[in-house]
């Protein structure tokens, strides 16, 4: 995997969403905890939501960065991402 990375200007926000079920066109994109750097170069966000205890094993997530200068809110559900630079990686229940 590779991995772009800039610093954040003025006004952009970066925003952390899960989406359980991706293949469903009708699940949300489900904003987490506002990320803080740790460092100046590492970003921490969490709790990070990745389901519930009643979520079968096998059960495909996406997890999505977005660069963007739209206000999103923590809880915020969205059925697509805000406009922005967005990257996804796919994890699937263990």
């Amino acid at each position: 995997m590779q991995v772009k990375t800039r610093t954040l200007e003025e006004g952009e926000n970066l925003v952390v969403f899960v989406r359980p079920k991706p293949e469903d066109p009708n699940q949300y994109y489900f904003a987490q905890q506002e990320p803080v750097s740790t460092d100046g170069h590492r970003w921490s966000a969490s709790p990070v939501f990745v389901g519930v205890s009643s979520d079968p094993p096998g059960l495909p997530f996406l997890i999505c960065a977005v660069i963007t200068q739209s206000p999103i809110a923590k809880g915020e559900r969205m059925l697509v991402l805000p406009p922005g630079e967005a990257d996804c990686v796919s994890v699937t229940r263990q």
